[in-house]
């Protein structure tokens, strides 16, 4: 968490702990967006998540990676129609995916192999994310290469 606090106060992201529960029919756990007329980014993130750590670190990586991967001129926007929603949808995948190698290195995914790691729960327990973090950050090229590897050098002891 050290980590990601850091980059908050490095970049001047401001962030906030707010009760969110009654936007998005409860399912919102937080949101980037930044104030042009401040020149300011700030997070909003549900205040109930900070009783979970492994949801609250990979929340607030993931509206980091929207600070990181997303044009601030995006934030905040309608999205009304079904290309709005596909756009939103890649926005989505930009930050998630930026969260997951945030939070999950190529030394990680190693270590949680040596340690014997099968299955995307094992990895998730092991790496401290969520499910779905652990998921994006699995099906992405380099930790694919890492896995095929492993499993390479895994056969060639048998």
């Amino acid at each position: 968490m050290n980590e990601l606090f850091d980059i908050l106060n490095r970049e001047g992201i401001f962030i906030s702990y707010k009760r969110l529960e009654h936007l998005a029919n409860g399912n919102l756990l937080g949101f980037y967006f930044y104030d042009a007329e401040r020149e300011q980014p700030f997070i909003v993130l549900e205040k109930k998540i900070e009783r979970s750590a492994i949801l609250h670190r990979c929340v607030l990586a993931e509206e980091i990676g929207h600070y990181f991967t997303v044009p601030k001129s995006k934030f905040i926007l309608p999205y009304t129609s079904y290309r709005d929603r596909l756009f939103l949808s890649i926005d989505e995948r930009k930050a998630l995916t930026w969260a997951a190698k945030f939070l999950i290195s190529l030394r990680d995914l190693n270590a949680a192999l040596r340690a014997g790691c099968e299955t995307l729960d094992d990895f998730a327990d092991y790496l401290n994310v969520t499910h779905e973090i652990a998921k994006i950050r699995l099906q992405l090229g380099d930790a694919r290469e890492c896995l095929s590897s492993w499993i390479r050098s895994r056969s060639d002891l048998s």
